[in-house]
């Protein structure tokens, strides 16, 4: 009887790790800009993508973070050490749109990248919600006094 308590754990064992492969399997790779537009068809999806940091304040625990297309604003998970030109895996699932991804976990993939050429801003209407956000968590009395 002794014998068959080990087998039926490992078997359970097994099983877990099986199933924690599979979750991890059904993360799919997305742009920023897919992210920030969180099609309803991608919300509360696990997603992964890959950008360069733009800046970093680990004391305010934010990031900016930016791909080829679009730049993205996001909260700093707290043991993460990225700096400015690391190159970033961010995994997380999409929320509603505009308020990126929750629950996020950020890798380094590489340090001393080039920053992505700027991207203009052509309809101001789309920074209303972020502004908004800012002033409701109180993000921009940081620079007062």
């Amino acid at each position: 009887m002794l014998r068959r308590v080990p087998r039926r754990l490992a078997a359970l064992l097994a099983l877990v790790c099986v199933l924690a492969g599979c979750r991890r399997s059904q993360e799919r790779s997305v742009s920023v800009s897919d992210i920030m537009k969180a099609d309803p068809s991608l919300r509360d999806q696990l997603v992964s993508t890959s950008a360069v940091v733009t800046y970093s304040d680990s004391d305010w625990q934010i990031l900016f973070i930016q791909d080829q297309g679009l730049g993205m604003y996001m909260g700093l998970p707290r043991g993460s050490n990225a700096e400015i030109g690391d190159r970033v895996q961010i995994v997380g699932k999409i929320s509603s749109p505009g308020n990126g991804l929750e629950t996020p976990t950020v890798s380094i993939l590489s340090r001393n990248n080039s920053l992505p050429p700027p991207q203009f801003v052509g309809d101001y209407s789309t920074c209303l919600d972020s502004c908004r956000s800012w002033l409701r968590s109180g993000g921009l009395s940081a620079g007062q006094d």
